[in-house]
């Protein structure tokens, strides 16, 4: 069996996009449209700002008319990751208008629900190539984000299905040493050690430090000096399970990760624990893993023959045009109790001279065509796309085709992160690529072989 899925990145939508007359939107929309299949990462809850905001967002507090979730619709968008950074943007009474609105309108949305067991496991569609399962978790979220399940009498709690990560600095023993010294003149080792024996903290083990809230390990060799990241085991369990429950429910499985996580101060390389849990997430029996989050393309990479992206960049990027936003956004800023959304976004961009709207690659991305296999190795063709970096806030954000000379730079990208993990980037013809195995990785597990 096989099925062709069509994969886009973060969809932030404010605007219509079935009323723009660019033939650009509708080439993508007939592309879409033709696969058995659309995905996308909706990072943002579909409500009428139901409820009051959280004390905290993901940046700004997002959200978008349920009618809006149509447009996308309309471009043959069918499965919704919903677990990101701004699923609690609106704290529980958002969520749960919003869970109300998608059932409601029928959207096939995955990674968020009212406890942990309906957050996490698989949500179904169903195509004429066969089920499509998807299994959507995410790594960077708010504190009070993750969903939990009920026990005994205590209820469960609506919430997203988190991956949570664990990061330890490894430093060398002398450095160790260092910050011990700077802890124990700070008073921290002294609060530590007495929750210690209040009963609530664990003793730290040799050659550990924990310091304003971050852990330090002394390693041997200063090579090994940097960050480590990992998934923690429970997490990467339950979805690995999630995975497996879905592989004989369905006939194609896709596993979905929100993560910002980077590798280095360099957004676009992923931190290490991606790999590791995108991997793990084949093995389980996910046909494709899609991520997202940092808007901004990540390479591709194939793993035993399947295909993982590691981040599709931004389909639909129209925050900048939210109709309200609470006091907090506007204090954050200086801003006066008479300013609005407009003075808002002005101070925040610099007038456009800094954050998103001053880096044309939050403004590029692709349209990736999953050919997905049952039995076999799964291929990828990527059309280019662009979305108005440069124009009016008005006008930026919503997706075209890009034109020939913006889509090879953008693809040549693609192709640069692409290749230290196995894969490179090949001219198809008609405006798309391929993306195939055959980068420079000295590994059989990236390659696939």
């Amino acid at each position: 069996m096989e099925i062709t899925l069509a994969a886009v990145g973060d969809c932030i939508i404010t605007r219509s996009l079935r009323e723009s007359r660019d033939p650009g939107l509708q080439a993508l929309r007939d592309r879409i449209q033709a696969a058995d299949a659309g995905f996308a990462n909706l990072e943002q809850l579909p409500h009428n700002f139901e409820g009051p905001p959280a004390n905290e967002a993901g940046g700004a507090w997002l959200c978008c008319s349920p009618a809006l979730v149509d447009d996308l619709r309309w471009l043959g968008l069918r499965l919704f990751a919903c677990a990101h950074n701004h699923s609690h943007d609106w704290g529980r009474h958002g969520l749960l208008a919003a869970l109300r609105h998608m059932d409601d309108m029928g959207v096939a949305y995955a990674g968020v629900g009212l406890n942990l067991a309906a957050a996490r496991g698989p949500r179904y569609i169903e195509t004429g190539a066969g089920r499509v399962a998807v299994i959507a978790a995410a790594s960077s979220f708010l504190t009070e984000a993750p969903a939990g399940d009920p026990h005994g009498t205590v209820s469960g709690r609506p919430g997203l299905n988190p991956l949570r990560v664990r990061r330890t600095l490894q430093v060398t023993a002398d450095d160790l040493a260092q910050l011990r010294d700077l802890a124990d003149r700070l008073g921290v080792t002294a609060r530590q050690n007495q929750a210690v024996r209040d009963g609530w903290a664990k003793a730290e083990s040799e050659g550990t430090l924990t310091l304003f809230g971050q852990r330090f390990v002394a390693v041997d060799r200063a090579e090994a000096v940097g960050e480590r990241t990992e998934p923690d085991p429970r997490d990467m369990e339950g979805n690995l399970a999630a995975i497996r429950e879905a592989a004989r429910q369905a006939d194609f499985v896709v596993a979905s990760l929100h993560a910002h996580e980077a590798a280095t101060a360099e957004r676009e390389q992923p931190a290490e624990f991606i790999p590791t849990f995108a991997r793990a997430c084949v093995d389980a029996g996910a046909h494709a893993v899609i991520g997202h989050g940092p808007h901004v393309l990540r390479g591709v990479e194939y793993y035993k023959g399947r295909p993982i992206l590691y981040s599709l960049g931004n389909f639909v990027f129209q925050s900048e045009t939210m109709q309200a936003q609470p006091a907090d956004y506007f204090q954050r800023f200086g801003l006066p109790p008479s300013a609005g959304p407009a003075d808002l976004f002005d101070t925040r961009s610099h007038h456009d001279q800094r954050g998103f709207a001053a880096d044309p690659h939050y403004w590029e991305s692709v349209v990736a065509t999953l050919r997905l296999r049952s039995d076999g190795p799964c291929e990828v063709e990527a059309v280019p796309v662009t979305l108005g970096h440069g124009r009016t806030r008005a006008q930026r954000g919503s997706p075209v085709v890009a034109s020939p000379a913006d889509g090879e730079c953008i693809m040549a990208r693609l192709d640069r992160l692409s290749r230290p993990l196995g894969a490179a980037v090949r001219p198809a013809g008609a405006g798309a690529w391929r993306i195939e195995p055959g980068g420079v990785s000295a590994g059989a597990t990236a390659t696939g072989a």
